[in-house]
């Protein structure tokens, strides 16, 4: 049958398995794609939030609507309490998707990522993203 029957076109392309995961991990909704993309805003985040609020934050998880930031101390979370919408505004347009609803500041420095948190397997596939 002629996929024209059907109302739509048939695609000539094939995808590699690399596009396929990586559409998966970034249009989808899942708890691993989250944490692609939680992953992929802690590489990127001085390219995202600027290098000055970068220099005194890292971005420590998603977690239903909400991004934890980790500061250095209560007088910058003071501070960036003031530009908590702007942070939460580029890191939408950063993803592409309007995935934090809002932006909460934490003290805690144990919660945040480490660079040997990920296997040298996804930091390969993580760097090929980051170059498109």
């Amino acid at each position: 049958m002629s996929s024209k029957k059907f109302g739509f076109r048939a695609k000539s392309r094939l995808f590699s398995t690399e596009e396929v995961l990586q559409s998966l991990f970034e249009k989808s909704k899942g708890p691993l794609s989250l944490q692609f993309k939680r992953w992929k805003l802690w590489q990127n985040w001085q390219n995202v939030v600027g290098a000055s609020i970068a220099s005194q934050s890292l971005p420590i998880r998603i977690d239903k609507g909400i991004l934890w930031v980790w500061v250095p101390n209560s007088a910058v979370m003071q501070e960036f309490n003031f530009v908590n919408s702007a942070i939460k505004d580029r890191v939408n347009d950063s993803l592409g998707q309007r995935i934090v609803r809002q932006v909460r500041f934490t003290l805690d420095r144990k919660a945040v990522p480490t660079q040997q948190e990920a296997p040298e397997s996804i930091k390969g596939f993580l760097e090929k993203s980051d170059s498109r």
